[in-house]
């Protein structure tokens, strides 16, 4: 990241900073005027993108036009990285746009908001005037894939010998520059010359080490329905084969992976997903000598460089004498694979057999084996009932897991969902992190937790993102979303209904009709440190990308971390004046030291 060199820039006169000075001999009553408030628990928000603003990368007079469609609002949903920056899918409006030059993506790089690829422009590493068309479509924008600083996405092409068959692709930001992994109908990495990639290749994970996880079928000599369904990683530096239809599957005594059978999830890998360290988790079908529908599911883990056989449908569950995963069943149905670093893996899976408590439940590796998370009715810690089934878990890499699970529906409704509640092991022990009834804060009051809709983040600091709905007192419960932090609590981001600053000013509130977030596809769903994207819909059409954060720092003023804001912090601002990009003598976070700091600094005057 560029920054300039410590010390006074020399734009910075010495006049300005004999009035800085002066300035600073008012602490007393500016500090009676602007108490300093505590932000302990409080969410900031940060405005990325509003349709209408100009679109950075195009020509003057082009703005930001829409980022959704009636087709697909939850699925142009913003991602965010595990750094915090926030990438997205958008179309344009101006002069000189029309249909073929209309979508673009962009994401927060280098300080600022940054165009990564538009429709229209020359696509890199195919040969001259094929295009970049839409991402993944022109049709159905899609969201690109963030991680590491860095986008990669699925674009489709149009242009000179671009058909059916070729007319897609999957990029990647890399050190270079914008690049080509693979394109429908190019040789395929790791086969014979002659074997291509088929239409239409998926991209499946892309992590904070910038290693591609990705899908697809192959076609030409040799080839055939028995082998033709491929998993490639760019892990080991290039585009490499980690896992084919027809391959030997470890584990199974002279099985391959194949078609499932009646009841079976679709295709040889019907879910696959690649940690932050780099490592696949798949579930898979089997074929061979002695598979039937009742044993050709099952889920690897890899380990060591190589595919590990956890389970198989039939198999015994641990600690259950009795029963078996799948049951007397044709599915496992495998639901919410989710993994982490180690390699661990949660998911929600079929049961079976006479001594089976329920016909599913969730189970995790996290705690070092396989084992449940909880069981239908192990009591609930802390509340007057016993646990319904939980479902949706979400590991981190430091070894915990959260999820969701029924709490009482006591709405007398046979129609109705009952309430759910977030549970967590992240204390150590299992624990409610958010459940109905809760009093939570907005701001200027606090409303009633109804339940939970969908957790989609949970991060190493047990941090944890999620939706749900708020009694406002109301005809019908608000749509909201949470952010929740082991010691500050839950705290509510936005809800629906409510009057927005639609560019944090203060200069413009909007009403909120719709809420959509990740990281259904692509994205951490929470970064590191507690940052969550999302996108509003306002009810004048508009819509806009921003970004929340959990317990931002309670007195940014104070540059040198002492408790109190005094003449250190001024000339800590004065010895970074200039410096760009994240530096703690940025107090307005606007990426750059400037008189504006300055100003905060001595506004923020006396103790945090």
């Amino acid at each position: 990241m560029k920054r300039s060199n410590h010390g006074i820039s020399r734009s910075f006169t010495i006049h300005q900073l004999g009035r800085a000075v002066q300035l600073a001999l008012i602490p007393a009553a500016l500090a009676c005027l602007y108490p300093p408030a505590s932000a302990d628990g409080a969410v900031s928000i940060r405005t990325v993108a509003v349709t209408g603003q100009p679109a950075p990368g195009t020509p003057e007079g082009v703005n930001f036009w829409v980022f959704t469609t009636p087709l697909n609002h939850s699925i142009m949903h913003p991602v965010i990285d595990e750094l915090g920056q926030l990438g997205f899918t958008g179309r344009l409006i101006g002069p000189g746009v029309d249909a073929t030059n209309r979508n673009g993506l962009w994401m927060e790089q280098d300080g600022g908001l940054a165009l990564v690829a538009r429709s229209g422009t020359q696509a890199p590493g195919t040969p001259s005037g094929v295009l970049f068309n839409g991402f993944a479509t022109d049709y159905i924008p899609f969201p690109p894939s963030a991680a590491g600083g860095r986008l990669a996405f699925m674009a489709e092409l149009v242009g000179p010998g671009v058909s059916f068959g070729n007319n897609s692709g999957i990029w990647k930001q890399a050190d270079s520059g914008l690049q080509l992994v693979a394109r429908d109908g190019d040789q395929a990495a790791g086969f014979p010359n002659g074997v291509a990639y088929g239409a239409v290749l998926g991209l499946a994970d892309f992590n904070e080490q910038h290693h591609l996880l990705i899908g697809g079928q192959v076609f030409g000599p040799g080839i055939t329905a028995a082998n033709d369904e491929v998993l490639w990683s760019d892990r080991s530096g290039s585009l490499q084969v980690i896992a084919q239809d027809g391959q030997p599957a470890p584990g199974t005594n002279g099985l391959v992976f194949g078609e499932g059978q009646l009841g079976a999830a679709y295709g040889p890998f019907p879910k696959f997903v690649m940690t932050s360290a780099s490592e696949l988790v798949v579930e898979a079908n089997l074929a061979g000598p002695g598979v039937t529908a009742f044993n050709d599911e099952a889920i690897y883990l890899e380990q060591d460089g190589q595919l590990t056989l956890l389970l198989r449908e039939g198999d015994p569950v641990p600690g259950m004498p009795g029963v078996t995963f799948g049951g007397d069943g044709v599915t496992l149905s495998v639901f919410s694979l989710a993994a982490a670093a180690g390699p661990n893996v949660a998911f929600m899976v079929d049961l079976g057999g006479q001594q089976a408590p329920i016909n599913v439940a969730t189970f995790s590796t996290h705690t070092g084996k396989l084992e449940p998370i909880v069981m239908f009715g192990d009591p609930a810690p802390n509340q007057p009932y016993t646990f319904g089934v939980p479902f949706n878990p979400v590991l981190n890499d430091v070894g915990y897991v959260a999820f969701q699970a029924a709490t009482p529906d006591d709405d007398n409704d046979p129609f109705t969902q009952p309430p759910y509640a977030i549970w967590s092991d992240r204390s150590g022990s299992l624990e409610a992190v958010a459940h109905p009834g809760d009093l939570v804060p907005t701001g200027q009051d606090t409303v009633t937790f109804v339940g939970t809709t969908y957790l989609f983040g949970f991060n190493d600091a047990g941090q944890v993102a999620f939706r749900g709905y708020v009694d406002v007192g109301a005809q019908y419960p608000k749509d909201a979303l949470f952010i929740n932090d082991p010691q500050l609590g839950t705290e509510l981001v936005v809800m629906t209904g409510q009057s927005f600053d639609v560019f944090g000013d203060g200069s413009e509130f909007r009403t909120v009709e719709r809420i959509e977030h990740g990281p259904a596809y692509g994205g951490a769903g929470i970064s590191n440190d507690g940052q969550i994207a999302f996108r509003l819909d306002f009810t004048d059409q508009s819509s806009g990308h921003y970004v929340a954060q959990l317990g931002a720092p309670p007195c940014p003023a104070d540059v040198d971390a002492t408790g109190v804001v005094n003449i250190y912090d001024l000339l800590a601002v004065i010895a970074n004046w200039g410096a760009t990009g994240i530096n703690p003598a940025d107090v307005t976070g606007d990426q750059v030291v400037n008189i504006n700091d300055l100003l905060a600094v001595i506004a923020a005057w006396g103790g945090c």
